[in-house]
């Protein structure tokens, strides 16, 4: 973007050469000529006119508003109509000034504009002129630049009083040529500048589908995953591929990293952190804007609007904040909506897109202040006191156009200031609604009269925000047509400190997918003023129960498609909490001994989602069960969706999932394609992977503070949502291994639930050895309180500590030999920020393809964060 800004500054110079100032033409017909003789005569004031001209403004050629004696602003396209048609003085000064200046057919094109003004015929050009013969000629009075412009004070100051036909000096005609000329490029100017925000985008749009593209085309036709090399620090991977260099370079560099430092999901005070490559868009947007609000500025003496510079740059500085400002109001609309087709070109998660949002919002709003700050400055300096300034400011007032734009200004200073991140955080429905209105109330404001000719900026808003509204009503009428219908089943755990609702989806037109997510509007409300039917809140899928067949038994089925189903839930029943040991260990099968029937009656086809309680809503939502008692409460409520990209972790050999809590839901929504075996053909059972996923190893770091939600996620949820036949079941065990922390002991179950996963992840690191599945199993029965029915085989138990994400980490890339390695993070912030700077700082060590053999190892390493952030 670079050669942009000079690109521009040719072009202006090249429309200075063509319009100059000094008066000169070279008869190509500009456009200008009968503009300048128009805009010298309106300077003057003819005996027969009853208006004292004062001022003239810019606008049409000769200016559309005066300011009166008394200095109050006034409608001029009457008394200017008047002039121009019919003063027996005015018009024959402009036909001499076009005879001396201007080409014919510039003659014939201003007169047909000034015939088509002035409703009737005007006087004949021949016969005007005939009547000024050479003597005539000699003795009209010569009007020059003396005459208009004094002192630096704007055109008609001097107050210059003619009862005859005048002519026009050349050096003052070229300067009201001039005038107009710098005006029209100005204008132009801002316009075209203005279209820039879209092209610059729109070079960031294309390369993020082209990576989108290239990535999706790499791991499916031209080049699989598997054989992508990181490379070694002591330089030994000789199989390295031609583009792994830069490709691990931009990685550690530009994509992955946070901007500065370590802290990316975690707020800096009332700020949030963008990724470096998102930095780098918006920085470029940034340094984009400032140096086109800051060129191209066309400035010289003797202006006729503003003979000082200065002025004629901070009115040019004025204008160009304002159109800039406003132009980016169509970037700030696309950005921040839900329906953002831009998301699946790109891939680029809904985070990215409203770090862009925020960010182009920001700019727009400092120029909006500019332009109304500017605009002040001018009204003050041209008067010769403050007392002066204060009524003429006063006096703008009663224009409409004048108070709006205020308005405007002030609604998108304080829309910013209701933005900051612990408002978006805390007081969601307050910030949403506060961002509505304010909105609205902006595109009111500036859809006024003078401003229609920018409407082209405006109504492409309001588009946008209907479209998006359009499609939000169709994807709830896709889910269920019979949308009053939708009833939601919600229980509470207390001991697990989860709200598990579950949704009936078999109307549903888009199925649900791995990794999607839903927006809830509950339409039920235990008192009258509680209802907030218009409040919709985002959740997560965890797994979705499968669909029934025609003869109403569950079929067991290994498809990965987006609409398979992922597994189902018991209702949470309570049992009692373990009695933890610091440091203590447990081990396990995660599948029961008894195999998993080969067919049963299904359950409903329901959308399943684990809540963790916080305050606003989800503690009303909790409230709401409590009330209801142990066998919950059932609500009624229209489900929004599914959005969401469904991740392709089955193209990767090796895959890690770091997530805590309620982040759970993001591996149990992929664990059942990524788990995926190839089906009997009914000759006999065969027992390989499906080869349409790559994944051979899937492990699971899962860091709880409740210990009890193991066991309800335990309890027939695993065996649902991998099914079990004894034929496969020693290589799942081999294929899938959970590593659970429970990061609070169970004396500790009334102490504050909300600040175990806010601390540090890597305070205590995890080295110790596995214990023996003997040794674990023995542990796991005789641990009292345990609930006998949930089996907890193939499960690494840690109590007592957090995790070492780092660790943790590392061990899995060693792990891998080589292979490629997704490392999937759903978790607290600081739980992700360590995720992203150990990949970071993996990533080109050489240290995935330990164990890999050969002269260079060959793996690779890719970040995964799924969040949903504001």
């Amino acid at each position: 973007m670079r050669l942009f800004v000079p690109g521009w500054v040719l072009v202006s110079w090249g429309l200075k050469v063509w319009a100059r100032s000094d008066g000169e033409t070279d008869g190509d017909g500009d456009g200008f000529c009968y503009g300048g003789c128009d805009l010298v005569l309106s300077g003057l004031v003819f005996n027969d006119t009853a208006v004292e001209l004062t001022t003239v403004e810019p606008g049409s050629r000769g200016g559309s508003a005066l300011r009166s004696g008394d200095g109050n602003i006034t409608s001029s396209s009457d008394s200017v109509d008047a002039r121009r048609c019919s003063n027996a003085y005015r018009l024959p000064s402009l036909y001499l000034c076009l005879q001396r200046y201007c080409s014919e057919g510039e003659r014939v094109k201003g007169l047909s504009g000034l015939n088509e003004t002035c409703g009737r015929g005007l006087p004949a050009f021949e016969d005007v002129l005939a009547r000024f013969g050479d003597e005539e000629m000699e003795r009209l009075r010569r009007v020059g630049r003396e005459d208009l412009v004094s002192g630096g004070k704007r055109m008609g100051m001097g107050k210059m009083v003619v009862r005859e036909a005048v002519v026009v000096g050349e050096s003052v005609w070229g300067l009201g040529r001039g005038t107009l000329a710098a005006w029209d490029f100005e204008t132009r100017i801002h316009n075209v500048y203005g279209c820039a925000m879209y092209i610059f985008w729109a070079v960031i749009i294309l390369i993020g589908l082209s990576s989108h593209l290239g990535q999706y085309l790499l791991s499916t036709s031209f080049r699989n995953p598997e054989y992508q090399s990181l490379p070694y620090e002591d330089g030994h991977d000789t199989d390295r591929g031609t583009f792994d260099t830069p490709y691990i370079f931009l990685k550690k560099y530009i994509t992955v990293p946070a901007t500065f430092g370590y802290r990316r999901a975690q707020n800096v005070g009332w700020c949030t952190i963008p990724t470096r490559v998102q930095s780098l868009a918006i920085v470029a947007f940034v340094v984009m804007n400032v140096v086109l609000c800051s060129c191209s500025y066309w400035t010289f003496e003797g202006n006729m609007y503003w003979p000082n510079p200065r002025d004629q740059f901070l009115r040019y500085f004025a204008d160009r904040t304002g159109i800039i400002s406003t132009a980016n109001l169509i970037l700030v609309w696309t950005f921040g909506i839900r329906n953002n087709t831009l998301l699946w070109l790109t891939g680029w998660d809904f985070a990215a897109y409203s770090m862009f949002h925020r960010w182009v919002a920001r700019v727009a709003t400092v120029q909006a202040v500019l332009h109304s700050v500017v605009y002040t400055v001018l009204i003050v300096i041209a008067q010769d006191s403050w007392s002066e300034a204060w009524t003429y400011y006063l006096a703008y007032f009663e224009r409409s156009y004048f108070w709006n734009g205020v308005l405007a200004t002030i609604f998108m200073v304080f829309i910013l200031v209701a933005s900051v991140y612990p408002l978006r955080r805390n007081f969601y429905e307050i910030f949403l609604w506060l961002h509505i209105i304010l909105s609205i109330l902006i595109l009111l404001t500036i859809h006024v009269v003078p401003f229609r000719n920018y409407a082209l900026y405006i109504y492409p808003c309001v588009i946008i925000w209907l479209f998006d509204r359009l499609l939000r009503i169709l994807r709830i009428l896709s889910f269920n047509p019979r949308f009053w219908d939708t009833k939601a089943t919600i229980a509470y755990s207390p001991d697990s400190n989860i709200v598990h609702m579950s949704v009936p989806y078999s109307k549903a037109w888009m199925k649900p997918r791995p990794g999607g997510f839903y927006y809830v509007y509950f339409l039920s409300a235990d008192r009258w003023w509680q209802w907030r039917g218009w409040e919709s809140h985002p959740f997560t899928l965890a797994y979705s129960t499968p669909l029934e067949t025609e003869d109403g038994v569950l079929r067991t089925t290994n498809s990965h498609s987006p609409s398979m189903s992922l597994g189902t839930i018991n209702p949470p029943s309570r049992v009692g909490s373990p009695i933890s040991q610091s440091h203590n260990i447990e081990s396990a099968s995660l599948l029961p001994p008894s195999p998993f029937p080969s067919a049963e009656t299904a359950p409903p086809a329901t959308l399943n989602f684990l809540i963790r309680p916080y305050d606003g809503f989800t503690s009303r939502l909790r409230a709401s069960a409590l009330r209801s008692g142990t066998s919950g409460t059932r609500q009624r409520v229209l489900i929004e969706g599914p959005y969401g990209e469904t991740q392709p972790f089955r193209k990767y050999r090796n895959v890690l999932f770091v997530v805590g809590g309620t982040g759970i839901a993001v591996p149990m929504s992929y664990l059942r394609g990524l788990a995926s075996f190839e089906q009997s053909d009914g000759d006999g059972t065969r027992n390989q992977w499906n080869d349409d996923v790559r994944t051979r190893r899937i492990r699971i770091m899962w860091a709880v503070r409740e210990e009890t939600l193991l066991d309800e996620l335990l309890e027939g949820n695993m065996e649902a949502i991998l099914g079990s036949r004894s034929d496969v079941d020693e290589a799942l065990e081999e294929k899938l291994k959970i590593r659970a922390f429970i990061t609070r002991h169970a004396q500790d179950e009334n102490k504050n639930v909300d600040v175990e996963l806010r601390e540090g992840f890597s305070s205590i690191p995890f080295s110790e050895p596995v214990s023996s599945i003997q040794e674990a199993n023995e542990a796991e029965a005789e641990t009292p309180g345990r609930n006998p029915r949930v089996s907890r085989r193939g499960i690494e138990i840690v109590r007592g500590r957090r995790p070492d994400v780092f660790a943790e980490i590392e061990g899995a890339v060693r792990r891998t030999g080589g292979e490629p390695l997704a490392v999937v993070v759903c978790g607290p912030p600081v739980m992700a920020d360590d995720a992203r700077r150990t990949v970071v700082e993996l990533l080109g060590t050489g240290k995935g393809g330990v164990g890999g053999g050969g002269g260079g190892g060959r793996g690779r390493i890719e970040y995964f964060e799924e969040s949903f952030n504001w």
